[in-house]
């Protein structure tokens, strides 16, 4: 069974950070919601990649799992590429790609 490792590389704060469009405003949800890098990590993570082995798709789910409970999480640099790694695959578009990593390397450039 896969399990977050003892040796964590960086915290990282999910706590109000929102997609932005190219304006820079934050997306709005059909049900009128704040589009958060959260939820897209972990859309992405639960998803995963077609071509990833079934470790790393079993790993990818876990990390979803658990990025969903907690708002701040520690990860080691293996854990911050797998996310890095899955979102490159998942999402289409360079920008919101880019708010990820920003988010994954502490740039803070996503809070409202």
């Amino acid at each position: 069974m896969y399990q977050i490792k003892n040796i964590k590389d960086m915290k990282v704060n999910f706590k109000d950070k929102f997609s932005k469009d190219y304006k820079g405003e934050v997306m709005i949800l059909q049900n009128g919601g704040k589009q958060s890098i959260k939820d897209v990590i972990c859309q992405c993570l639960f998803v995963g990649d077609p071509s990833m082995n079934a470790d790393k798709k079993y790993k990818s789910y876990k990390l979803s799992q658990i990025l969903l409970q907690k708002d701040e999480l520690d990860l080691t640099s293996e854990e911050i590429s797998l996310i890095k790694e899955v979102c490159a695959k998942c999402i289409n578009g360079a920008g919101g790609y880019g708010q990820v990593c920003d988010v994954l390397e502490g740039r803070d450039n996503n809070k409202e």
